[in-house]
């Protein structure tokens, strides 16, 4: 039996939970939202893409991870234009904690 079946479908199940645990971490709304912004930006340029978007209501354990609420329609595709490279749901996922309740940063 050639080896390419094995590794193809090790590959191919991986790929299946990836895909699986992002679509699962897709944000259900579009009030708040965790931005990951490119990793090789700084803070400041992450930050300022963030705050063109809505309002930066926390961060997450890495520096381009940045939780933004809006109470305007439309977030996610503003976040997009400014630079974000995906939008996750911001309950629990890469350090974002627990729910953001009024906090200022």
């Amino acid at each position: 039996m050639s080896r390419v079946g094995p590794i193809f479908l090790c590959v191919l199940v991986f790929c299946a939970g990836l895909a699986g645990s992002l679509l699962a971490a897709a944000p259900n709304d579009d009030s708040a939202v965790a931005a990951v912004f490119p990793p090789w930006w700084s803070a400041t340029q992450s930050f300022a893409a963030a705050a063109s978007a809505g309002d930066i209501r926390g961060s997450g354990a890495l520096p381009f991870v940045l939780v933004v609420q809006s109470e305007h329609k439309g977030l996610n595709r503003r976040l997009y234009a400014a630079g974000a490279l995906l939008l996750i749901n911001p309950l629990g996922w890469i350090g974002c904690g627990q729910p953001m309740k009024n906090q200022n940063v």
